[in-house]
């Protein structure tokens, strides 16, 4: 089981006004309320996905492998047996959430509006973040080919590719890291890594 599909992110929640971060993710939260709510040798993993699924509203839980023989089988199967701490039909509530993809910018956005760190503190981080993605977004327009013919994706390439593009033009951000998939497609098109780093150099 995942927290959200292939080409989607998870978003985070419960945002701490004493540490500013957020505590969990949506998927951990609704995952862990309904384990500390369940009745381990009644309850079974379907039953578990089916609200995780529900009460995660944002991203998309996807669940894999031979779901004929895991998902009706009782909890305590696949998790330490215990006594129910609320019971089945417990509330999940699941507030401040946001992806995680915009997760580290907000909370540098808060702790300045609260004055916790200077506004150049922000405004560096935000800037670095939209550098970033222009760097990407060219990157692709410039060497992408109209009509790929897209293989599998060569990790020798990849590897490469980021390795060269961060040390000419800095590491990429924690909310911008969607942006290698950018290169990933350039490597499945079958551009190698050299070409994608000597424009990147470029482009910096």
């Amino acid at each position: 089981m995942t927290a959200s599909s292939p080409h989607g992110s998870g978003y985070a929640c419960y945002f701490d006004q004493e540490r500013y971060a957020y505590l969990a993710s949506e998927f951990s939260a609704a995952w862990t309320q309904y384990s500390d709510a369940a009745d381990f040798k009644r309850d079974t993993v379907r039953d578990q996905y089916t609200s995780v699924k529900q009460h995660v509203q944002n991203s998309h839980p996807q669940v894999y492998g031979d779901l004929m023989v895991v998902m009706d089988e009782p909890l305590g199967t696949w998790q330490s047996y215990r006594q129910a701490v609320r019971g089945n039909n417990a509330e999940i509530e699941i507030t401040d959430r946001i992806s995680e993809r915009d997760a580290n910018e907000e909370a540098l956005r808060r702790q300045w509006e609260a004055g916790k760190i200077p506004m150049d503190t922000y405004y560096n981080y935000k800037s670095e973040q939209i550098r970033n993605d222009y760097l990407h977004a060219q990157l692709v327009q410039k060497l992408y080919p109209e009509n790929a013919v897209v293989g599998e994706i060569d990790f020798a390439c990849y590897k490469s590719a980021i390795q060269g593009v961060e040390k000419a033009c800095g590491q990429t951000p924690q909310d911008s890291l969607d942006n290698l998939s950018g290169i990933a497609d350039l490597c499945k098109a079958g551009i190698p890594a050299e070409l994608i780093v000597k424009t990147a150099q470029s482009l910096c």
